[in-house]
């Protein structure tokens, strides 16, 4: 698995009038971030969000939504500050939802992710219609998603000033989980980041031999560099933005970002990204015996649940026979 895990999902319950939507973002040591937007159904021709989209498009319409459903809705508002409540209490009373989440992901169980999420919500609501994508990043991945999702083409366009045109453009790593806004960054702290763009083959090709492990060979940069914040400045009046110079190794680069946006911070150790076919090795042993484990819990539930509805009929079709004996009979 990449550094992160994000599953969306769209639902809708077959007992009430309501709908769900949102997602869980996963770490490899199954951390969960979260945001669910509970809503009446009446509200459905708003909620067209696409499950398939990236998944920095697909936050910020819901963020988008969010806003807009609960704005003028004091029951909306209350109803998801409930809901909210709930779903952190339940991550704290489960703390394995997040590796049981990893792991079926892992084995390509999608019937097993949703019967795990239908599961967390049972206390909430029951009789889930789920519908669920699933997107896995590295942070440098995310990182670039951010950049290219997150920033408006007048405030990237200050990029091409006369003192920034002849630098290399990178974003600093998201970490949305642990991070910190890039405003709390002062200059000469270390940073971690991706490349965007080199300027010219020369910083590249200097940049390449320094971190080769952190290329691949199409020259993309897949595993973070850290590097030290030499220049900060607002880039609008609104304080949403704020340009930064970063040195890594003799070369500057340069970064617009949205200052609501979190930044992994030093003390963080650096995500160690590998290449994809590291990762369709087999499970450990240990692996498998856990997601045994939990396939062998999901069967005994629902041999459970048959067991208990024969014996409702049974005892449905002795009370009829018994009735119609007292009835007819004596």
């Amino acid at each position: 698995m990449k550094d992160l895990l994000i599953l969306k999902f769209n639902a809708q319950s077959k007992s009430t009038v309501e709908g769900y939507i949102g997602y869980f973002m996963v770490k490899r040591n199954g951390e969960i971030k979260y945001k669910v937007l509970q809503y009446p159904l009446s509200f459905s021709s708003l909620v067209k969000l696409d499950l398939n989209e990236p998944f920095r498009i697909f936050q910020k319409n819901l963020n988008d939504l969010i806003i807009k459903v609960t704005r003028n809705s004091p029951e909306i508002k209350s109803m998801n500050s409930n809901l909210n409540r709930y779903i952190s209490r339940k991550i704290v009373k489960e703390p394995s939802f997040g590796m049981k989440l990893i792991s079926a992901h892992k084995m390509k169980e999608d019937m097993l992710i949703k019967d795990f999420i239908k599961d967390f919500f049972e206390d909430w609501v029951s009789d889930l219609n789920l519908k669920v994508s699933s997107e896995e990043l590295y942070y440098s991945e995310l990182s670039k998603q951010f950049s290219k999702y997150s920033t408006p083409e007048d405030i990237t366009s200050m990029l091409s000033r006369t003192d920034l045109n002849d630098l290399s453009e990178a974003y600093p790593i998201v970490d949305p989980i642990h991070g910190r806004p890039v405003s709390s960054f002062d200059i000469g702290t270390r940073i971690y980041f991706t490349v965007l763009k080199f300027s010219n083959e020369e910083d590249k090709k200097k940049i390449i031999e320094a971190f080769p492990n952190s290329f691949n060979e199409s020259g993309e940069n897949v595993k973070p560099l850290i590097g030290v914040i030499i220049s900060k400045e607002l880039a609008n009046a609104s304080r949403d933005f704020i340009l930064i110079k970063i040195e890594c190794e003799g070369v500057l680069f340069k970064s617009v970002v949205y200052s609501g946006v979190n930044i992994m911070w030093e003390s963080v150790p650096v995500p160690k990204a590998k290449d994809e076919e590291e990762f369709t090795t087999a499970f450990s042993k240990e692996e498998k015996e856990k997601l045994n484990e939990l396939l062998k819990e999901k069967e005994k539930i629902k041999f459970s649940d048959i067991l208990i509805a024969m014996f409702l009929v049974v005892g449905i079709v002795l009370a009829i026979v018994v009735g119609i004996y007292f009835l007819f009979w004596k």
